[in-house]
């Protein structure tokens, strides 16, 4: 795997956790939905 993938499969899981989770006002986590991982790492993956 090179960086530049590596650093696309982790932004892709921040991007996931982010769309996933629900925060409310004090920033507490107030809902969570499941993701699929890990998520395309723009044709790489950790075999890579």
């Amino acid at each position: 795997m090179t960086v530049c993938q590596a650093t696309t499969l982790l932004n892709n899981v921040v991007a996931s956790i982010h769309s996933a989770v629900t925060l409310n006002g004090c920033g507490k986590v107030t809902a969570m939905n499941t993701i699929t991982f890990p998520p395309s790492a723009g044709g790489g993956g950790f075999g890579s």
